[in-house]
């Protein structure tokens, strides 16, 4: 699993050196390539107003927070290996201290420095072990598959020695039923729905159209989204009237040459696999032309964070924000 850590240190206020009482904490989030920071202080003084130093358990300086009648807050988001003004790194940090007037302060600390290099290599190798384990399901997907398409070949060898014909069909005809059955009950759950003929009972598990859905392919575009329009199924996924064409991890020869080699991320054959379609379209903003591509999965916290140690951006389905365990989309720009 990757890595996420979140504490609550209370800050103690503090005069003359002796704890008074409680006035607020820090709610510490520590992810993979993140680390956020939320604090609140009330209860305080009404004389402590103004910009107050934060500085660490060495005396260095972290960054400011403006008090306001003895209350406030400070929230950051921020990269792993982002530099504090005193020149350490946020997520080497133990301990702060917010100095006062006339001798008063608050402190908290929440864990001793020897213990920051043993965290850090537990996160490095909690990722490393989720990275193989998802790399190891999709190689466990390419071999079923693989032996899918053995087994089809030795069917159709074994028609080629003498089986008849017409059960050989009726065979075939219930397996092409029963996946397609299968393809629109995924696609019907998932939203996708083409508006003019309804949910995509017709489109196979690779992502490719049917024959007589489809315009002919040998017509030539100058503009090159209007051609794969013409090539690719075109759905809306989220109900609205953004055009999105489904395609397979095969159909990539179709983006720049720089986002070919996604065929081999890990987290979008994962997806792939589990849904058997991709989504790409195209969104205009400000009258420039951006291109996205979707992964189809469910929406939870340790999944969204898996979605980003693999490239993608944002998640996108039916509820704004995602709902945990609801279905949609991890996107990606990318160019074609």
């Amino acid at each position: 699993m990757f890595y996420y850590s979140r504490q609550i240190v209370y800050l103690n206020f503090m005069e003359a050196g002796h704890k008074v009482r409680n006035a607020g904490f820090l709610k510490l989030e520590e992810m993979e390539a993140a680390v956020k920071w939320n604090i609140r202080i009330k209860g305080m003084y009404e004389a402590e107003s103004g910009f107050y130093e934060i500085r660490d358990e060495t005396g260095s300086l972290v960054d400011k927070l403006l008090l306001e009648q003895g209350e406030g807050s400070y929230t950051r988001q921020f990269a792993r290996g982002t530099m504090t003004r005193g020149g350490r790194s946020w997520e080497e940090i133990c301990g702060i201290r917010i100095t006062l007037s006339d001798g008063r302060e608050l402190e908290g600390h929440w864990r001793r420095p020897e213990d920051v290099s043993g965290e850090k290599e537990r996160r490095e190798e909690a990722g490393r072990a989720e990275i193989r384990s998802r790399e190891a399901a999709v190689r466990g997907e390419k071999q079923r598959v693989f032996s899918r398409e053995e087994g089809e070949r030795a069917g159709r060898q074994g028609e080629a020695q003498g089986i008849s014909g017409r059960e050989e069909g009726q065979r075939a005809g219930c397996r092409e039923e029963a996946d397609a059955v299968k393809q629109a009950e995924v696609l019907e759950a998932a939203g996708i729905e083409d508006r003019a003929q309804g949910p995509l009972k017709d489109t196979d598990t690779t992502g490719e159209k049917a024959t007589d859905a489809l315009p002919s392919r040998d017509e030539l575009y100058e503009d090159k989204w209007e051609q794969l329009q013409h090539m690719y199924r075109t759905v809306h996924p989220f109900g609205d009237d953004r055009a999105f064409l489904t395609i397979a991890p095969k159909d990539f020869v179709i983006l720049e040459k720089g986002f070919q080699k996604m065929v081999h991320n890990s987290f979008l054959l994962h997806g792939y696999y589990n849904y058997r379609h991709i989504i790409l379209g195209k969104i205009t903003h400000g009258g420039e032309d951006a291109f996205y591509l979707g992964v189809p999965g469910v929406y939870y916290d340790r999944e969204k964070m898996a979605a980003e140690m693999f490239g993608f951006e944002a998640f996108e389905g039916k509820y704004t924000p995602a709902k945990q365990g609801s279905f949609g989309y991890y996107m990606k720009r990318v160019k074609i």
